[in-house]
């Protein structure tokens, strides 16, 4: 019998009975991610309300989509060079 805690934050654990041989579990790490900070995210909130949108009313849905996803994928890099400004105290930041 073993006593499991839940991944996420509750107070609930379960109990796993099973007789045949011990299973363990694989691919246990420790995976440390970087926090968000308030410059960043300002930063984020600045960008992303200055992004234009616009959907062709003529096109299909898949077309639409497939525009959006452009951009989505363009702006990620921008973001990430704007994050990286800020982690290294640049002053002054030029989006891509």
């Amino acid at each position: 019998m073993r006593v499991v805690s839940s991944t996420v934050k509750s107070d609930h654990k379960a109990v796993i009975a099973y007789n045949g041989i011990e299973l363990r579990a694989l691919n246990k790490q420790l995976r440390v991610f970087r926090k968000r900070s308030p410059a960043q995210h300002s930063l984020f909130l600045d960008y992303a309300s200055q992004l234009k949108i616009d959907f062709a009313s003529d096109a299909d849905v898949q077309t639409n989509f497939n525009n959006l996803y452009a951009i989505m994928t363009k702006s990620s890099v921008s973001i990430l060079s704007v994050s990286l400004s800020v982690c290294l105290s640049v002053c002054h930041v030029s989006v891509l």
